[in-house]
């Protein structure tokens, strides 16, 4: 085999490894979504089923006079699960956000790549990739946190709600 011959043949081999890495890597991002989606939405779930159930030891208490709660602990748990659950819709919002800068990035980088190709004159400073991402990352980080926020709450709730049955 000449250098010609495998020289083509790791080019072919190259373009094969970069295609199954691109599909894999959409893969992965696909399924951190999905993930990313089904955490934000069991946070509410939790957060709601806890307000739930705090209404419902509320009711069954006052019809029970053995059963003795401290109101204003309970209200403070209350209060830590109403916050959580703002701050998950939060965090939704924020992902939402990321995306959409992500979202538009990528069509300016595919209409940029689209002009080259063309050999069409350059309407797209490329800055606007770099923007773009900033704000994306910046919401991404934001939602990060407020998410970890509203796990913190729901643990501080939880807390709250057992140490106010006295």
């Amino acid at each position: 085999m000449s250098e010609t011959e495998l020289s083509a043949a790791r080019i072919r081999v190259a373009e094969q490894e970069y295609a199954a890495n691109l599909a894999d890597a959409g893969e992965r991002v696909r399924f951190q979504v999905q993930l990313a989606d089904r955490a934000l939405q069991a946070l509410m779930l939790a957060h709601g089923g806890a307000l739930i159930g705090l209404f419902t030891f509320v009711g069954n208490a006052g019809r029970d006079a053995a059963l003795h709660f401290s109101a204003g602990r309970l209200k403070l748990a209350f209060g830590a699960f109403c916050i959580g659950l703002a701050l998950a819709l939060a965090a939704h919002i924020l992902a939402f956000l990321s995306q959409d800068r992500f979202y538009n990035q990528a069509f300016q980088q595919a209409w940029h790549a689209q002009n080259i190709v063309a050999g069409m004159p350059q309407t797209i400073d490329p800055a606007i990739f770099a923007k773009l991402n900033r704000q994306g990352m910046a919401f991404y980080g934001v939602g990060l946190i407020v998410a970890t926020l509203s796990i913190l709450l729901f643990v501080g709730g939880a807390g709250l709600a057992l140490w106010a049955v006295v």
